[in-house]
Order: C-alpha cells, then structure tokens, then sequence
C-alpha cells in the first residue's frame, strides 16, 4: 500500500526531490510523512488530507463547506 506522500508523488503533486526532503524531516523529527509535507509547504493541507483519506480508503469531508 502506498504511503501519502508516494501517493502525492505518483499524482504529480510533489516531486520526487520533495519527497525526499519530507523525508528527511521524519527520520529527524520523527512525524509522519503527511505532516512533514503540510509543515515544508510542499503540498496544501487539503490536498494532503484528500490524498491520506483516500489511501487509507476513507471519506473526504469538507467541514468548510
């Protein structure tokens, strides 16, 4: 199963450079992988939170709406 963020990547949402930074960040700080991403503004956090309920077969709620 893909992660968030490879997930973001394969969607053309972040490159493959930016993973990597996301991912360095998590071995330093030890986040998960979608807050590495929202924190290096790599990706919105709307974007971020579609993609992370989707893999994890979830339903997107927009509370804003």
């Amino acid at each position: 199963m893909l992660d968030a963020g490879e997930k973001l990547l394969r969607e053309g949402v972040i490159s493959a450079r930016q993973l990597e930074l996301a991912r360095r960040r998590i071995e330093r700080l030890g986040i998960p992988v979608h807050r590495a991403i929202i924190e290096l503004n790599l990706a919105s956090e709307e974007e971020v939170t579609r993609t992370l309920a989707d893999v994890m077969r979830l339903p997107f709620i927009d509370l804003t709406e």
